[in-house]
């Protein structure tokens, strides 16, 4: 027995071709609004990153270490099967510095750096004595800004390289599929 179209499968066509476009439009809004996001923090961590690298040029004073500690960040994270936590340590050295008459204290060692061990930390520190002198790299514009270790590490460089690559091969894939579309038409 063979099955006559009807006004009733024209509907369905038509109402199954309306839910396609409106899932594809939120496919597509979703897509775009992840997009935006990801590339605003690619680019505002590239900016950070950046900031960090022009620190081999700023001027630099003879500070003095007041204290050191280290720093502890646990972070957790869990899904239905399984749940994962890691910690990081961040070594911490106060000191003290001026920079005309002014005298500014801080405890940042390196932007961007931390260590998976305790013990990595523990030598950085060791690096530091308390009562010691070191050498300090000011931001011109604005003193209180300051480091011992100038630049970024080359595990975050290596991070943020990758985040930019994929940022690049997203923008490229969606080009193409946009020429590839725009093409066929």
């Amino acid at each position: 027995m063979e099955s006559k179209p009807n006004d009733n499968d024209a509907s369905l066509r038509e109402e199954g071709a309306e839910g396609a476009g409106f899932l594809a439009g939120c496919v597509i809004v979703f897509v775009s609004i992840f997009l935006i996001v990801w590339i605003t923090a690619v680019t505002y961590f590239l900016y950070v990153a950046n900031n960090y690298e022009k620190s081999w040029d700023w001027p630099r004073v003879e500070g003095k270490v007041l204290s050191h500690d280290i720093s502890t960040y646990r972070s957790t994270s869990s899904n239905r099967n399984s749940r994962s936590s890691s910690t990081t340590y961040t070594p911490s050295v106060l000191y003290r510095y001026s920079v005309n008459r002014d005298v500014f204290e801080n405890d940042t060692v390196q932007f961007l750096k931390k260590y998976s061990s305790r013990s990595k930390a523990k030598k950085v520190l060791e690096e530091y004595p308390v009562d010691s002198s070191v050498v300090v790299f000011h931001n011109p514009d604005d003193p209180g800004d300051a480091v011992l270790v100038p630049g970024i590490d080359e595990k975050s460089r290596l991070v943020l390289n990758i985040f930019t690559g994929v940022t690049v091969l997203l923008i490229f894939l969606i080009l193409l599929a946009w020429w590839k579309k725009r093409k066929s038409r």
